[in-house]
């Protein structure tokens, strides 16, 4: 089922991505495509399995409201801050939000 999943929410992330407002609420933040996110996330040790759900669950509930911003560009505080406010705003729950936090933390400078 996962599988199935993965294979149906790979192609909504390359539509979302190309569909990505261009506003920048964030200035100074620069974007980051999804498979950069994603070739980064793989490089910390990820698994590709898990890699796409993440990077789908990513797609579907952060790009269909604003561009794909570098969590790289982000102190430490600041990602926190922003990724709370967010994730109160694309209704995540908890798991979803537990997952995500991972995916985007290994996309982020240790």
């Amino acid at each position: 089922m996962q599988s199935f999943l993965c294979k149906l929410a790979f192609p909504v992330v390359l539509v979302t991505a190309g569909c990505a407002t261009s506003s920048n609420s964030n200035p100074g933040i620069p974007e980051a495509h999804p498979r950069v996110v994603a070739a980064r996330v793989q490089s910390s040790g990820w698994p590709q399995k898990d890699t796409h759900a993440a990077i789908a669950l990513y797609a579907l509930k952060c790009g269909r409201c604003h561009k794909f911003y570098d969590p790289a560009a982000y102190d430490e505080e600041d990602w926190n801050l922003w990724f709370r406010k967010m994730s109160k705003k694309a209704n995540l729950e908890p798991a979803q939000q537990q997952e995500l936090a991972k995916y985007l933390a290994a996309a982020r400078p240790k």
